[in-house]
């Protein structure tokens, strides 16, 4: 008799077990359900979701066996033991990860050896409308019905309705001898599942589900597993959209397929985002905490999570480490909270304090908090407790993982540094949300300039529309764009507020960018290297440096190089020595938010010149100076470092070692103007 984890099938002769082990290494029994006589099905992880489906036949009149087909909705790792419990025979079948499998073995289980197939019919006889015992459908032409091509999912005889009753499937078939028809649908086994019989009500083809896996990469996704081998093909419409995909399976094959890109969102829906997992960035903070209840802070006082009493039933450690902020809109850092597996009775508060800085660029009532789940996807509450006197965001939660605070929509950059007659592009980024009706969140998708709850308009500086050429002027460019430019002459005081006026249906916000405008900056002098050959020949570069600014964003500066490098090799002679330093030569990169600031960067020069070694003969081709660099880099020559506490000089002297393995010596030296 059938149990929890065992099948038995053909009038309870055979006794069906499965073992899967998921992509995370866990293990488990399969859980049977029976369809038919001969047909029954497995789930894993959850009871509405059908993984694999298998029926064992009596074939003895046609090959002097018992067959076993099996066709999975899943490609986990399993095994299939099938036990005669007449015989004590057993056979097992066992898939690996990443395989989606369907199998029709017609020689699993032989009968005694006096038995024999009917005259005319060898165990090399094509599994199709031969052994499907039943007669076929009435004949019906192959191909779409009209009903499926309604806008509505109406179950029939021959339709399947899934995922919400969202999406109609239909089946069309060919068997061996060249008949067609129409895949009679059964009654759903899940809201996501159904099969299709062909040929007998009994006898179970083909079983096919649809998930809604749009939180997971927004689409729809299509699994089917087939337990026959005729031809057929599988018609799915979406009735939302009218969109349709068709999967074809030929003569002979059996087939188990999981599309994962089926049908995307419907059209304008957002897509989530899955971000990488953010690192330690900063210290950590520890406090055991116990039934009575209590708080603990993190190191730079950004958040608190405070447990109430009666809320744990033993004391507990826990953790606030600040890592990298991987959620889109993110401001600073985030958080991990642990141990992320630690339930509680009641909710506890994560409450985030913010600044004035954090402001910049956008509003209070736009701040947020979100959480990473075990997807990567960050989940947005929708209800946060915001306290703008306190400068507080508070929510409530049941459960730690990586936190973060998040602005919903900003201007940016929310602050730059500007060179005197030079123009800055400005945009007004959303950071849309996808609602799937959870209670308490929902999906963050990426922060784009595409249009959200607001109007964009009102550009000014200083609060002076347009602007004017003491301060600089602002010019709307597009729907959520406008370009800067900065006066002629350095103003007094030399920060100036770009603001832009959004028109919501309710409410109107001003948000603001800080422009600070700079005399062109620049740092100059000498980087040098040097490296020794194998045969004991000195390499030697000397270049003399111009980095000049090419622009400033959120206070990080990027300078391009020009200027001239020598390049002398004590085993040859090099005509010309010496060549000109292009902007493509490198790039020099200081960020002043830092105290003091940091620099990283790294440059070269190459012109072609005519190299003669010896009594050799001469060749002409590219030289390449390295003069600014080191081993700090993953690869070629790169340096990094702090910048002079009084913010003028950058100094420094490394080494790095070629593949060759053969060191090369970095010295530079650099005062800004």
């Amino acid at each position: 008799m059938s149990s929890v984890s065992a099948l038995c099938l053909n009038n309870e002769r055979f006794k069906i077990e499965v073992q899967w082990r998921d992509f995370q290494g866990n293990t488990g029994a399969g859980q049977a359900v029976p369809l038919t006589g001969d047909t029954g099905y497995f789930w894993f992880f959850s009871s509405t979701n059908v993984e694999l489906v298998i029926k064992v036949l009596d074939a003895r009149t046609i090959n002097g066996h018992f067959w076993v087909f099996y066709g999975a909705l899943s490609n986990v790792e399993y095994g299939i033991s099938v036990t005669d419990t007449v015989t004590g025979s057993l056979k097992t079948y066992y898939n690996p990860p990443q395989q989606f499998a369907s199998v029709g073995d017609t020689q699993a289980f032989p009968t005694s050896a006096g038995s024999s197939a009917p005259p005319g019919i060898g165990a090399s006889a094509e599994f199709g409308g031969l052994s499907e015992f039943g007669p076929s459908p009435d004949a019906i032409a192959p191909g779409l019905s009209a009903q499926a091509q309604t806008i509505s999912c109406v179950p029939d005889a021959t339709a399947l309705c899934l995922a919400g009753d969202r999406f109609r499937v239909e089946v069309n078939w060919r068997d061996f001898q060249g008949r067609a028809g129409r895949g009679q649908a059964a009654p759903r086994l899940t809201a996501d599942t159904g099969y299709f019989w062909f040929f007998n009500s009994a006898n179970v083809e083909l079983v096919v589900k649809v998930l809604d896996a749009r939180v997971i990469n927004g689409r729809f996704w299509v699994f089917y597993g087939a337990l026959s081998n005729v031809e057929y093909e599988i018609i799915v419409v979406d009735t939302a959209t009218g969109s349709s995909k068709r999967y074809r399976n030929p003569a002979n094959r059996f087939a188990s397929a999981g599309d994962t890109q089926a049908f995307p969102l419907d059209p304008g829906i957002p897509t989530p985002v899955a971000t990488a997992v953010g690192t330690p960035n900063g210290l950590l903070a520890t406090r055991s905490i116990g039934p009575a209840g209590g708080s603990l802070t993190s190191q730079d006082g950004r958040l608190t999570l405070t447990i109430p009493p009666n809320a744990l039933a033993s004391t507990v450690a826990f953790t606030i480490q600040p890592i990298t902020n991987q959620a889109p809109g993110g401001l600073g850092n985030a958080y991990r909270l642990e141990p992320s597996g630690q339930t509680f009775t009641t909710p506890v508060e994560i409450s985030f304090q913010y600044d004035l800085q954090d402001l910049s660029g956008t509003v209070a009532e736009a701040l947020g908090v979100a959480y990473q789940d075990a997807q990567r996807f960050w989940r947005v509450f929708k209800s946060v407790a915001l306290d703008q006197i306190n400068k507080t965001l508070t929510v409530s939660t049941t459960h730690l993982s990586d936190w973060s605070r998040l602005s919903g929509f900003q201007l940016t950059p929310s602050a730059a540094r500007v060179p005197v007659g030079r123009s800055l592009g400005l945009a007004l980024v959303f950071c849309k949300q996808i609602d799937y009706g959870e209670e308490l969140t929902s999906l963050l998708a990426k922060c784009a300039p595409e249009r959200g709850d607001f109007t964009v308009s009102g550009w000014a500086v200083n609060g002076s529309p347009g602007g004017n050429s003491t301060i600089g002027t602002v010019v709307q460019a597009g729907d959520f764009g406008a370009t800067y430019r900065t006066p002629a002459a350095q103003p007094t005081p030399n920060v100036v507020a770009v603001s832009a006026q959004l028109d919501g249906a309710l409410q109107k916000y001003l948000v603001v960018s800080n422009i600070t405008i700079t005399i062109d900056d620049s740092w100059t002098g000498t980087g040098s290297s040097r490296a020794v050959d194998d045969a004991g020949g000195v390499y030697s570069v000397t270049a003399q440096v111009t980095w000049t600014l090419e622009g400033t964003v959120n206070n990080v500066s990027t300078y391009t190089p020009t200027g001239t490098a020598s390049l002398v090799y004590s085993a040859c002679s090099i005509t010309p020595s010496s060549g000109t330093i292009t902007n493509d030569g490198g790039f020099l990169i200081v960020d002043y938010n830092a105290n003091p600031p940091t620099y990283q960067g790294g440059g070269g020069a190459q012109w072609v010149a005519t190299v003669r070694c010896g009594t050799g003969d001469p060749v002409t081709g590219l030289v390449g100076a390295p003069f600014f660099g080191g081993s700090k880099g993953p690869a070629g020559f790169f340096a990094q470092g702090l910048v002079s506490p009084d913010g003028l000089t950058i100094e420094g002297s490394d080494t790095t070692t070629l593949p060759d393995g053969r060191p090369v010596t970095f010295n530079w030296k650099f005062t800004r103007q």
